[in-house]
């Protein structure tokens, strides 16, 4: 992110900052008599908003979706100048879709949970996956999968479902996790790399790190080999 873009975005964060939350708000919720108590104190705050869009206020659910969409939408915003920041961002909502879509598939179930503040959205994506063929990449240097809509998404998405079709094949649903996991990471990386994004390149190498030592671990638990 430029410098200007950066300083202006972490300044308008501070100020959003002051308007969490609080212990205070916390402990009147708990010590509330009831939901109508509970809304009351809510309404008090930046939830006051999501509060006055839902015709059902005993919607907690509805609530909070209308404001996860509010500040995703804000966030978008503030990183508008810097798309590949956001894209990045959202990606992450792909990226979990296109695990529950596969996965679904593999275990012949129906996907539940997933998230439509992705690039993509489910819908598309699971057009992508409906694969009907295989197209060459665009650097000339191998071929991804072809859907219904595939021919149309960048690379990089037509790569991680194939590489996620490939992971099927041992049978293990948490193969599809690491394999997407892994190819996301290195995506993110990479991209803020290119992009000259210091801190950001350094926070994704940081979170492969972690990544690996967290699979390390689980491995050594589960007596699983090292390439998983």
């Amino acid at each position: 992110m430029r410098e200007n873009n950066f300083a202006f975005a972490v300044g308008r964060v501070r100020v959003l900052e002051t308007r969490l939350l609080d212990s205070g708000k916390f402990e009147r919720m708990l010590e509330a008599r009831d939901a109508d108590e509970v809304l009351r104190i809510l309404g008090e705050t930046e939830y006051a908003q999501a509060l006055a869009a839902i015709k059902n206020q005993n919607d907690y659910e509805a609530v909070l979706d209308y404001e996860r969409h509010r500040v995703f939408a804000l966030v978008r915003s503030m990183l508008a100048p810097e798309r590949e920041i956001a894209e990045l961002y959202f990606l992450r909502y792909d990226l979990h879709n296109l695990k529950v879509l596969l996965k679904a598939e593999m275990t012949g179930v129906n996907p539940e949970g997933l998230a439509d503040e992705g690039v993509f959205g489910p819908q598309r994506l699971q057009a992508m996956i409906s694969r009907t063929g295989v197209r060459a990449n665009a650097a000339g240097t191998g071929t991804v999968a072809v859907g219904t809509d595939l021919e149309k998404a960048p690379d990089y998405l037509a790569q991680w479902i194939e590489q996620g079709r490939q992971a099927m094949a041992s049978g293990d649903p948490q193969a599809v996790d690491l394999v997407l996991d892994g190819a996301f990471y290195r995506f993110a990386a990479e991209t803020a790399r290119q992009g000259k994004w210091g801190i950001l390149e350094r926070y994704w190498l940081g979170l492969i790190d972690l990544t690996n030592a967290i699979s390390t671990a689980r491995c050594r638990r589960m007596a699983t080999g090292s390439d998983f």
